[in-house]
């Protein structure tokens, strides 16, 4: 049994079809679910949403900072008689930063606005032995 040409292009034209069809599919049905899922686990519009304070305890990540300098051992040759500086390098002082959400409002909208409140700690133990944040 031979296929005819016409035979073919049924073929064709079903299988463009039903390519067309998973298209639109995962183009347009499937990202609105997604995009509804989405937002309703992560989106907060009150207080008393469910997920509110999940969301409140929710910290980015801290961000750590090292902080190195040289200090110029012969400050004053350097500065007075035209010596080379000889150099050494002291650190790390390590700088941790935190942030916590403070002073959440929530419009009729459903828009939120807060405030981030950042704080910044020296960590001796992850600097370096002399170390000290009050160091000059």
């Amino acid at each position: 049994m031979t296929c005819s040409k016409k035979n073919w292009a049924y073929t064709f034209v079903g299988f463009g079809g039903t390519f067309l069809v998973i298209g639109v599919v995962c183009g347009f049905v499937i990202p609105k679910i997604v995009i509804g899922i989405v937002e309703d686990q992560a989106c907060i519009d009150s207080k008393t949403d469910s997920n509110y304070d999940d969301w409140m305890e929710e910290k980015p990540d801290s961000v750590v900072t090292k902080v190195y300098y040289w200090e110029i051992t012969n400050k004053d040759g350097f500065l007075y008689n035209g010596e080379l500086p000889k150099l050494r390098e002291r650190g790390p002082y390590v700088y941790k930063q935190t942030t916590q959400k403070i002073d959440v409002k929530f419009t009729n909208d459903k828009r939120s606005s807060k405030t981030w409140k950042k704080e910044t700690k020296f960590y001796k133990e992850e600097s370096c032995k002399t170390c000290k944040e009050d160091d000059k």
